[in-house]
């Protein structure tokens, strides 16, 4: 599939919207679900020790947390259940 295809594809996912994908797009509800959960697998993975793996930890202790705490507190979702036990989460 050439690139032009491609591009073709995806803008026709974008404009269509999840409803219309026919399980080929995700919401991004969905995504931030499945960061939290890879997120969270990585920290207590032995995989830590690999260099990627741990800046990817290192990453989402100062960014993803804070802002899926902001997002998912706004919408009434308590994202304290979701986050690792050994993350100090920041009170809203």
């Amino acid at each position: 599939m050439s690139a032009e295809e491609r591009l073709r594809k995806l803008s026709d996912l974008y404009v269509g919207g999840v409803q219309n994908s026919n399980g080929q797009a995700l919401s991004v509800e969905t995504l931030l679900d499945v960061l939290i959960v890879l997120y969270d697998e990585c920290c207590n993975s032995t995989l830590r020790r690999e260099k990627n793996i741990s800046e990817f930890v290192d990453f989402g202790k100062g960014e993803i947390f804070i802002h899926l705490s902001n997002h998912y507190n706004s919408q009434g979702w308590g994202v304290f259940n979701l986050a690792p036990r050994n993350l100090m989460m920041h009170s809203m």
